[in-house]
């Protein structure tokens, strides 16, 4: 890293704090019971950390996310904060207006691999959304680290087969500050003091290097090492994110190859001091760099193979600097694709850029003159801020030693290493990772794209513009296109946000079901353009020296020399760590090793002209809908493979050589429309103006594929042809124009072409839950009309009390969020919308935690009063016991519309003292868990148990047995919601209390020396109360407040046993069945706030009459100690319980 020293000390700490995006980081306890039970006693309650500083009285985070296009400038301002301000480059990427569409990161990881970070000890590095990656392995090669030198503390030698075994956590003189820095960069918490990360919302994952930024990039370090660190980090990010998406990960570590210099003023392509560093200026010295790497690596992969190889078959994108050495070209890490093109997709490479004046709307940018440019990477290359940028720090004793200056970073004596801190640095270091916390919000707002496509979106919405409309000053490309010094410019996280501005080939996306994204940038062809020329110019000479491959380029113009760049073999310079001997090529290996790569970048080209890829293609896939607003100029057509694709009628590219012909979609599945009108509530732009441009769209509609008519707007279009078996049907993604069908208005759409055919081919097929449609063609123009069905009302599919609760809310509303969602849906979406929603598993679960407290308390009064020889023989005399016993039950329940399961299992410790001749009483604690399960939804609990309870004996006729159980429920719940065909899944955490109150009365006189008889009758009270939760479906939002719960249980039951001995051992055979009736609230109810459309009160199953029977046997093992197993099963309508339970009992 080059270090620009220029900072100021730390600023005080802000009073607004963050409360809406607390991670809080809960640890589930081991599901074994004895370790439960020790937590138990151990821990009073749970920790967790947080990502937050503890909020102040009165304080309340500024930042607020538009609700509607009015809202948005203030939206924006309301995230500039000062600690936003602290770091200028999230003011220079526009972060605010993504932040301001509620896009920060979340549900993204993102990965770092560098010199460690203080993770967890940084406050800005601390909460459960950092992770230290694990990388573990040997190493494959014998090296150094440090070829030109580290600090003394530093050692970077290796050994092939040695161990290693390193984590993201930063290690004191094992790395350095950098990571730490670069990290915070990348997603610093959002706290409301000193600064802040672009992607604040993100998980970080951090790999480490095993050394300091001073690790050498050139042909020095490890494959092994790095394919292991990579691969680690890539699984990690993946894990989180899935396979579809992938990940980025940045790479800010390392520096260049070293010269032992000859000259100290060899300058630079801008004039700066460059006199030890190896060049890279033209091709030909890009070229050697390449070479280089093959010399000193043979046969065996270089680590920068590793990079690729630990993502290639994955979404994974690999972020590299281009480096700080005034250069026209990146070094090799970065150019990597130049020579192996497969892995250009990814790749970013990232260059610098500084700020040369003023602030906000009166800045100027300009590239970091003195840091490598874009060159031969600029189809991968963006500039990130890279200048002077504050961000998190730990003291390492060399980038900050305690008592000194550090470069404008004072340190004060006495701070000990490894303390936290902040710095000022610059360097391409850390202009990566604010394009990979840019690629973190890209990916929160696109999540239904692959990082790859990500990568995409922002190369091709990227700005080379000041605030002020002005360009760069080291801008040197035309519009649209892409720069030779700084590639596609500067993520631009405003335009970032309207999708993207090429399609560079061909754009599959699939979005899932209820998924909706619109796009209203001007996608255009301009850079596809540019680059066909510049790779066909390119393939030309390359395919004339691949005929007669010499080093002296023997027939080749000096214009086509140029573009493939000079053979070079060796070098006049005295490369640092590296032998003479391995420093100079034979005429064979050149000729070899360009041939190689040649020959790789002249087949990807061919391919892409074999796959017509240098002409922008959308293919559109998966059941979500894509609205397209923009005038596009892409020329490779479009097709709709599934779900629905709607635009203005110049949205959807142009055709022809000149590119002025209408754009062509095939229909091959999905629904396809064109529109007159937008209003735009996605992202906030309110009534979307259809753009210049005079080139219409031809539609072909095949088997399986249907035109929409949009009711209420009249389009005109070019051609439109219906396949035999294609489809046509009216609609409107407007809710005004369906509620006023609901209301009785009719709504009639048209659509004028220039020709129709096949439309006798064509079957009319809407589904629609409240309307009925009339569709006719009349010559060159469609028309469709939707009207009110007066037979079908919300209520119409409701198939369940709480379908109808939901559907009442729903009409009483006549409004809202979810009603908007479902007036224009399917009759089955409608239905499936009102089972998930009322799907009663969630209520279910309390009374299957009634039922398992049952079991509980059945074990403490079979703890309480035992039947047979072996619980009542004397030992020792003894006056008091202690004892255990484990309890599991697997239940299969089928209350209202759950089938469940709930497996339940405890772990108890209990005491008890005898206090008098005809009383004892007892304590017990215990610990276990509760997993409930139907289908995709869960319930997991960790369970804390306790109570007290007595046995006192009348006369030798009656046992009384009486107490209390109080069981903490700790619970994480994972629920699939639908609404209409978008699908949510939602996870969430609450607590369950429920309290339990029993007493029971045996008769005794029936027992005899022979047997025991004993009828009984018992009262429990329960009380069960349960946290309120939240879910949430794309932007609606449910919640759902449950009530308290009061039941009551009688219970008529008969147990007896009978005692004999087994040699010296006493036994006893036990039995006992039951009656239990249940009255008071025997059903869970809840009030669910349905998005804005009104509440609906929810009902679950109810608890009905149970039938029980145990089994079991107890055995005298020792002459104080009693040991048991037992059956317990419990069965009515909707219950089938079976549960095993084993006990030890000891006497002293």
């Amino acid at each position: 890293m080059n270090r620009v020293f220029k900072t100021k000390w730390s600023v005080a700490h802000q009073e607004y704090v963050v409360t809406d995006e607390k991670h809080a980081s809960k640890t589930k306890a081991a599901k074994s019971v004895v370790a439960l039970a020790v937590a138990a006693l151990m821990l009073g309650a749970g920790a967790a950390s947080a990502a937050y500083m503890a909020p102040k009285a009165g304080s309340q985070d500024p930042g607020f996310v538009a609700n509607s296009s009015n809202q948005l400038d203030a939206a924006k301002k309301s995230w500039e904060t000062a600690e936003y301000k602290k770091d200028w480059g999230l003011t220079a990427m526009k972060a605010s207006s993504a932040y301001a569409l509620g896009y920060h990161g979340q549900g993204v990881a993102v990965g770092v691999m560098d010199s460690g970070a203080l993770l967890q000890k940084h406050s800005e590095l601390a909460g459960d959304r950092f992770h230290a990656s694990h990388n573990q392995g040997q190493y494959g090669s014998t090296g150094n680290r440090y070829p030109q030198g580290a600090g003394s503390q530093f050692d970077g030698k290796y050994e092939a087969g040695q161990d290693y075994d390193v984590t993201g956590d930063w290690v004191l003189n094992m790395n350095d500050s950098h990571g730490t820095h670069v990290t915070g960069t990348v997603g610093a918490n959002r706290d409301g003091s000193e600064f802040h990360g672009v992607a604040w919302g993100s998980d970080i994952h951090v790999g480490n290097t095993g050394g300091t930024d001073d690790s050498n990039y050139g042909p020095f370090l490890d494959y092994q090492f790095f394919l292991n660190g990579w691969g680690q980090l890539a699984q990690d990010i993946v894990a989180q994110n899935g396979e579809k998406r992938g990940g980025v990960i940045n790479n800010s570590f390392g520096t260049n190859t070293r010269v032992n210099a000859t000259s100290s003023s060899k300058q630079g392509a801008d004039g700066f001091n460059i006199g030890t560093m190896m060049e890279v200026n033209t091709t030909g010295q890009t070229e050697y760099e390449y070479f280089l790497f093959k010399k000193i690596y043979g046969e065996n992969p270089s680590f920068v193979d590793a990079a690729y190889d630990a993502v290639k078959g994955t979404n994974v994108v690999q972020v590299m600097t281009t480096g700080n050495r005034d250069m026209k070209n990146p070094y090799y890490r970065a150019l990597y694709p130049y020579f192996n093109p497969e892995a250009e997709k990814h790749w970013i490479a990232v260059a610098g850029l500084k700020k040369l004046s003023g602030e906000g709307e009166t800045a100027k940018y300009d590239l970091v003159k003195n840091f490598n440019e874009a060159g031969n990477a600029k189809w991968w290359t963006v500039v990130g801020p890279g200048n002077a940028i504050y961000s998190s720090a730990v003291v390492d004793g060399s980038y900050l030693v305690p008592g000194q200056n550090n470069g404008g970073n004072p340190v004060p004596e006495g701070v000990e290493l490894g303390s936290s801190y902040y710095a000022t640095w610059g360097g391409t270091s850390m202009a990566a990772p604010h394009v990979s916390g840019a690629m973190g919000v890209l990916m929160s707002r696109y999540d239904q794209m692959s990082a790859i496509q990500v990568r995409d979106v922002m190369f091709t919405t990227a700005t080379h513009k000041n605030p002020d409309g002005t360009d760069f000053d080291s801008w040197t490309a035309a519009p649209g296109e892409v720069d030779e010094r700084m590639g596609w410019g500067l993520p631009d996280l405003e335009a970032g946000m309207y999708g993207p501005g090429q399609l560079l080939g061909s754009f599959d996306y699939d979005m899932s079901a209820g998924s909706l994204d619109v796009w209203s940038n001007k996608i255009t062809q301009i850079a596809l353009d540019q680059r066909e020329r510049e790779d066909l110019a390119w393939k030309a000479a390359a395919e004339k020296w691949m005929k007669n491959p010499t080093l002296a380029m023997t027939g080749l113009s000096e214009d086509e020399k140029a573009l493939l760049g000079e053979m070079l073999t060796d070098t006049n310079e005295d490369l640092v760590g590296i032998d003479d001997a391995l420093e100079k090529m034979t005429e064979e290996e050149a000729i070899a090793w360009r041939k190689e790569y040649f020959q790789k970048r002249l087949d990807t080209i061919q391919a892409k002209i074999d796959g017509k890829l240098y002409d922008g293609s959308l293919i559109k896939r998966g059941e979500g809908t894509l609205i397209m607003t923009g005038s596009n100029t892409y020329r490779g057509g479009t097709t709709v493979e599934g779900g629905k694709l709607l635009g203005y009628s110049n949205s959807f590219g142009v055709s022809g050589d000149d590119g002025k012909a209408n754009g062509k979609v095939v229909v091959n599945g999905g629904t396809f429309g064109i529109l007159e009108t937008y209003n735009d509530q996605f992202t906030m732009k309110g009534e979307i103006e259809r753009g210049e441009g005079t080139h219409s769209v031809d539609v072909v509609v095949n088997e399986g594929g249907t035109f929409q008519i949009t009711a209420g707007q009249d389009v005109t279009m070019g051609t439109l042809e219906f396949k035999e078996g294609a489809g046509f049907t009216v609609g409107s993604e407007d809710v005004d124009v369906l509620k006023e069908a609901y209301a009785g208005k009719e709504q009639t759409g048209t659509v004028t072409t220039t020709g129709v055919t096949g439309d006798d081919l064509a079957v009319a097929n809407p589904d629609y839950a409240f309307f009925k449609t009339e569709l006719k063609v009349d010559g060159n123009k469609l028309t469709g009309t939707l009207s009110r069905d007066e037979t079908k009302s919300f209520a119409t599919y409701a198939q369940n009390a709480n379908g109808q609760a939901i559907a009442g809310a729903l009409e009483g509303a006549a409004g809202g969020a979810l009603y908007d969602a479902l007036i224009g849906a399917s009759k089955g979406d409608v239905a499936k919308t009102y089972n998930s929603l009322g799907d009663d598993f969630i209520l279910n679960t309390r009374n299957a935690g009634i039922v398992n407290g049952m079991t509980l308390s059945r074990a403490i009064k079979d703890q309480a009063t035992g039947i047979g020889e072996g619980r009542k023989v004397e030992m020792a005399d003894g006056t008091a016991r202690l004892w255990a016993t484990g309890v599991g039950s697997w239940s299969a329940l089928d209350y209202g519309q759950s089938d469940m399961d709930s497996d339940f299992y405890a772990g108890l410790f209990g005491a008890e003292v005898d206090v008098c001749s005809a009383t004892k009483l007892g304590l017990f604690f215990g610990a276990g868990s509760t997993d409930n399960k139907a289908g995709d939804n869960k319930v997991e609990s960790d369970d804390i148990h306790f109570g007290a309870y007595g046995v006192t004996n009348f006369s030798d006729v009656v046992n009384a047995t009486y107490g209390f159980v109080y069981s903490h429920q700790s619970a994480d719940a994972t629920r699939a919601l639908q609404v209409g065909s978008q699908l949510g899944m939602n996870a969430f955490s609450g607590d369950t209390d429920i309290t339990q109150i029993f007493a029971e009365a045996a008769y005794t006189g029936l027992n005899t020396d022979a047997y025991s008889i004993e009828p009984y009758f018992g009262l429990s009270w329960i009380h069960a109360e349960s946290d309120g939760f939240n879910e949430q479906v794309g932007t609606m939002a449910f919640s759902t407040t449950t009530e308290d719960q009061d039941v009551q249980v009688t219970t008529l039951g008969v147990r007896g046993a009978i005692p004999f001995t087994m040699g010296e051992t006493k036994v006893a055979l036990k039995g006992d069945v039951a009656w239990n009736h249940f009255f008071g609230d025997t059903e869970a109810e809840a009030s669910m706030a349905l998005a804005g459309s009104g509440v609906a009160r929810l009902k679950g199953g109810e608890l009905g009459d149970m039938a029980s029977v145990g089994l079991g046997v107890e055995a005298q093992v020792g002459k104080m100690t009693t040991m048991g197993l037992s059956y317990t099963g419990a069965y009515d309508g909707d219950i089938t319980s079976h549960g095993i339970s084993a006990n030890v009992r000891f006497n002293f």
